[in-house]
């Protein structure tokens, strides 16, 4: 659903976790155990001392990326939601935004 001409972000892993519920410290203990696994490409962002390449950034970013991932495939839990559960956005909240939007646009052109 767009809302505002701006689209959902992908999950690009199609799993919704539920961090609320995540034990946060064998959390933090499974991301500092993966964040060693990429060691190489974390440490050359953490040099302040030289400039950093547009690549270097680049696996730095995709390394904690995968450093977050694998840390909630390995110790987030998993969000089941009800299939009984009732959209909280429906077709006359949408409504509703559209006219505040539409009055919005008005009291600006005045």
């Amino acid at each position: 659903m767009l809302y505002n001409n701006i689209a959902p972000v992908n999950n690009s892993c199609r799993m919704h976790y539920n961090m609320k519920d995540t034990d946060q410290e064998k959390w933090e203990k499974v991301l500092e155990d993966n964040l060693k696994l990429f060691k190489a490409p974390l440490n050359v962002i953490m040099n302040t001392d030289c400039k950093i390449s547009t690549d270097n950034l680049e696996r730095a970013a995709t390394a904690l990326t995968m450093a977050i991932s694998q840390t909630n495939e390995k110790a987030a839990k998993v969000q089941n939601p009800s299939p009984a559960v009732k959209p909280w956005w429906n077709s006359d909240l949408m409504r509703a935004a559209a006219h505040t939007c539409h009055l919005r646009n008005l009291q600006l052109e005045c």
